[in-house]
């Protein structure tokens, strides 16, 4: 599962279902609302089986996320609850991951019972406290394999300290033995996690500059985002490699095939498509731009294969992107126009016609088949405006066709 951090709630406008589609045509509808402004992360399976968990809160579907079934309290996770983020990752109906806070859980059961994972060990000076976190979950579809990004510090002499490397834990026996993976990345925030096979997975990781403080009352470090990398792995987590790094933004990466890798990249609020074709050894020197958002509104893009040529991209404001070859083309298939969303925590395909959203304000599931070539289907629209936000720091105009063409700064 993957983690999406800092998301813009001020823009979290509300959800309404889209009129019905033709025969064929792709339709994105409003399934479950969830609490404004939560952080929601989901993950389905080919199945039809999905988990969304918005906050501590976990719910269920069998039916490709058409319907929702919350889990008792008294079943959910360990470490869930109203205050708590919980990543899920649903390898397959008879066994699902989560993470909450510095631990992981196992379910084969549909969430009645958890087994805890072992603890991981890290690498820390002798008597110091452990304070790491997970920032992503990911299973491989159909498999006992899953990956779990940390953040990694401690805590020695009363005193925060950051880890030299940034871990990432791999299962393939479902959650019962664990190996770790270090990343020459000082604490970094592994992001995005995406399995293609038993041998392939990519992250995204935030590289962070740390700076030591301490006044009076406490002493720790202080992350200043400095860069965002895109890391791969083909032999099944056990080694990882940085194929891409760029100024500080936010990615999410996943393989197309063996030989072809896709990244979305975000710097400066403009996202570009990076491919490489030769497993990650290089990308595209010219990327195209996918979609550019105001100044400060970041897009945090989720980026999911479903099959070869078919993935999908959701990002903050800028809507839902789909590609039928790779990322080579895109077609525009939802926006802030069609009043479906101006928000997007986190994204899930099952297979090329069914996907899983979690919004703002709602769980969103597309509906529907789409051949390849096929154009989405709007709702009409009138004059040259599509929608207007006010999101409290901006005041966004976004036109019925092409880029958006004006914001004011309020305030």
């Amino acid at each position: 599962m993957r983690a999406r951090v800092g998301l813009v709630s001020a823009l979290a406008v509300g959800c309404i279902a889209l009129p019905p589609a033709g025969a064929g045509q792709p339709e994105w509808v409003e399934t479950q609302a969830v609490e404004p402004g939560t952080m929601t992360i989901v993950d389905g399976s080919p199945s039809g089986d999905a988990l969304a968990a918005t906050g501590g809160h976990v719910s269920h579907s069998t039916d490709f996320g058409v319907t929702w079934q919350a889990l008792s309290p008294l079943t959910s996770p360990p470490g869930s609850g109203a205050n708590s983020q919980v990543y899920v990752a649903d390898a397959s109906a008879n066994l699902w991951y989560a993470g909450t806070g510095d631990g992981v859980s196992t379910s084969t059961n549909k969430g009645l019972t958890w087994r805890t994972a072992p603890e991981p060990n890290f690498r820390r000076p002798a008597g110091a406290r452990p304070m790491e976190s997970i920032n992503t979950l990911a299973a491989l579809k159909g498999s006992t394999i899953a990956l779990v990004g940390w953040n990694d510090g401690y805590e020695l002499n009363s005193c925060a300290y950051t880890s030299p490397r940034t871990p990432i834990t791999t299962t393939r026996d479902g959650g019962r033995t664990w190996s770790t993976a270090y990343l020459p990345v000082r604490s970094g925030m592994v992001l995005s996690g995406r399995w293609l096979d038993r041998a392939h997975a990519a992250v995204s990781v935030v590289e962070f500059q740390w700076e030591p403080f301490k006044n009076s009352s406490s002493c720790g470090v202080n992350g200043t985002g400095v860069a965002v990398s895109v890391w791969l792995t083909s032999d099944g987590g056990r080694h990882w490699r940085r194929g891409l790094r760029l100024p500080a933004g936010w990615a999410s990466a996943a393989w197309a095939d063996p030989h072809t890798v896709v990244a979305v990249v975000e710097s400066d609020a403009v996202a570009r498509v990076y491919r490489s074709r030769n497993a990650g050894k290089s990308f595209d020197q010219d990327p195209r731009v996918l979609y550019s958002n105001p100044a400060e509104i970041g897009g945090f893009p989720s980026l999911d294969v479903a099959t070869k040529g078919r993935a999908w991209v959701g990002a903050v404001v800028a809507g839902m992107f789909r590609t039928d070859d790779a990322g080579v083309t895109w077609t525009h298939e939802l926006s802030p126009a069609d009043g479906a969303f101006y928000g997007v925590s986190d994204f899930t395909a099952m297979n090329a016609d069914r996907a899983v959203m979690g919004g703002p304000t709602a769980l969103i599931t597309r509906l529907g088949t789409a051949p390849v070539g096929t154009p989405p289907v709007r709702p009409a629209t009138t004059g040259g405006i599509a929608a207007v936000v006010n999101s409290g720091a901006w005041h966004v105009v976004f036109p019925t066709a092409g880029p958006i063409q004006a914001t004011i700064r309020l305030g």
